[in-house]
């Protein structure tokens, strides 16, 4: 009787440490955050977000003679913000990642809506977008014309995009926890 109660008291301590460091983890204070990269025209083919845990407004549009760029502009949790420096886009792709190397993420909370631009000096340019996020709504914005492939998926959450095109690569694919995914045109 003693040893069980030992282990029960042991056992919820332990739920309470967890707890305890889940709840830190994830209230971390935000910081405003303003990054671009500029970006070839291979670089720009693929651009993936993924791991964040907030709203995204992520919008698609033609360059003003700047050349190809990404850029992210908001408040995220300031872990994430120091990883944001790191980033350098890949020979053939813009990967924003957030996963921790152990493949997970744990989403921290942000209130705030991060917005992230896709500078295109050619439509064409950009084959396939990936955003995959444990919570949170995204609104894509595209250009007027924009034709693309869509995968879009919320397990709690609605879907509005615009209509798809089967005669064309380009793909985008949306992947949410919860959240609403909304696609709409300039």
């Amino acid at each position: 009787m003693v040893k069980r109660r030992k282990t029960i008291i042991i056992s919820i301590v332990c739920m309470l440490i967890v707890a305890i460091f889940l709840l830190c983890y994830m209230n971390e204070d935000t910081i405003q955050v303003h990054k671009e990269w500029l970006l070839s025209g291979e670089e720009i083919s693929k651009v993936e977000i993924i791991g964040l845990g907030q709203d995204l407004d992520i919008i698609i549009k033609e360059s003003d003679g700047l050349g190809n760029r990404v850029t992210i502009e908001g408040n995220i949790p300031e872990s994430f913000a120091k990883k944001i420096e790191e980033l350098e886009p890949q020979k053939d792709s813009m990967s924003i990642n957030f996963v921790g190397s152990s493949g997970v993420s744990i989403a921290k909370i942000a209130k705030d809506t991060l917005q992230i631009t896709i500078c295109l000096e050619n439509d064409e340019l950009l084959r396939k977008l990936t955003v995959k996020s444990n919570k949170g709504d995204v609104n894509l914005t595209v250009p007027s014309g924009f034709r693309s492939k869509y995968q879009l998926s919320t397990n709690y959450g609605d879907i509005n995009a615009l209509e798809e095109y089967v005669d064309t690569d380009r793909e985008v694919s949306i992947e949410l926890g919860s959240g609403n995914i909304t696609i709409s045109d300039k």
